[in-house]
């Protein structure tokens, strides 16, 4: 983990409903989420891979993992035990979940043909069990850039 990769982790958050059995709160993680980068950025109408992964390495491929438009905090993809679930509607179809990275703790997610209304703050938010860790990332357009918050 360097200064330059930005991570979360925390006892409970907004984009998961903590379990109703006790206890009544999340967790500290047993992981982190870190992304390798602030910004990403894309041109309009070209793809772009928002990357972040586990740390340690973990296999995901059986987690709840989200990533959220932080603006509107509405779901870009969410993905859980190997099932694709709801999105926005601005952004079906246009995602994808990059699987074959899941085994190795990667949690990329592929936005196809980048809008300039797709530029803004994501978070990438994972839950295990009662362990949950997050980071943010934004995306500029022309240049779209993606920058961790």
């Amino acid at each position: 983990f360097s200064s330059t990769d930005a991570l979360h982790t925390g006892l409970q958050s907004p984009h998961f409903s903590p379990p109703l059995e006790d206890p009544p709160a999340l967790s500290r993680a047993q992981f982190r989420v870190v992304a390798p980068s602030l910004h990403v950025t894309a041109v309009v109408g070209q793809d772009v891979v928002l990357r972040c992964h586990l740390s340690p390495c973990k296999d995901a491929g059986s987690w709840d993992i989200r990533w959220i438009q932080q603006r509107s905090s509405g779901f870009v993809h969410h993905y859980q035990n190997g099932i694709d679930l709801e999105q926005m509607a601005e952004y079906k179809g246009r995602t994808e979940l990059l699987r074959d990275g899941l085994s190795d703790g990667n949690l990329d997610l592929r936005i196809t043909a980048v809008r300039s209304s797709d530029s803004g703050s994501y978070i990438c938010a994972v839950q295990d069990g009662d362990g949950y860790a997050e980071v943010g990332a934004e995306l500029l357009h022309e240049t779209l850039e993606l920058q961790c918050v």
